[in-house]
């Protein structure tokens, strides 16, 4: 997703649905799941965040001030690591006094406070990736995603809790990005190279085929 203003809230959640049986190669640890992080070169004072699932099935995130992890520990919530689906909500607040709360289905599995008085930032110009790093120290997502949302203010327990039993929007206001691959996105095409083209399972072909977007 490419950077935009939306994305840039001091405070927020967010939030999806993964199906995954575990991490795979290549990468050295863990797999990304989302990730807006820019390693600490000259000229930036903030670096963003990561939500990976590690390599023992548990969530962990690492909010970062000038590379140095900010949390007093990771968070880490059971295992989704079985092949079954499973709601990550995730939420933070960067400023100094603030804090970050994982939730795993529904319900709160860890909460965080900063070990120094910085606060962090999202990087402006930063896109956001989903089941993967332009990082090659983390691993790809190795299964299903659904319905990622950010929204831009902090959802309570309760507000979390209810998207995860009934799909509920619960702030529509707030909510500034939502993929539900409810229906096919728009701007997609599909092109056949020759238009003669068989599929691998037919033993013949009644086209040409024709374009469609």
């Amino acid at each position: 997703l490419a950077a935009n203003p939306d994305f840039g809230s001091p405070v927020g959640t967010i939030m999806f649905w993964i199906k995954s049986a575990g991490t795979v190669p290549p990468g050295s640890s863990g797999a990304m799941l989302f990730d807006r992080r820019i390693e600490p070169v000259a000229g930036f004072s903030s670096c963003g965040d990561v939500i990976v699932q590690s390599d023992d099935g548990s969530i962990t995130v690492q909010p970062q001030y000038y590379g140095a992890n900010v949390l007093s520990a990771p968070l880490s919530g059971g295992s989704v690591s079985d092949n079954k689906w499973h709601q990550i909500a995730y939420v933070y607040d960067q400023a100094t006094t603030g804090s970050i709360t994982l939730y795993v289905d529904g319900a709160p599995v860890g909460s965080g406070t900063y070990k120094t008085d910085y606060a962090w930032a999202w990087p402006a110009t930063q896109q956001i990736e989903l089941g993967q790093s332009h990082d090659a120290f983390w691993e790809f997502f190795d299964g299903q995603m659904d319905d990622v949302r950010f929204y831009n203010r902090v959802l309570t327990d309760t507000e979390v809790a209810l998207v995860y039993s009934s799909d509920a929007l619960v702030d529509p206001a707030a909510l500034k990005l939502r993929f539900n691959f409810d229906s096919a996105p728009g701007g997609m095409g599909v092109s056949w190279s020759p238009s003669v083209a068989v599929p691998e399972t037919a033993g013949t072909v009644t086209g040409p085929y024709v374009d469609q977007t």
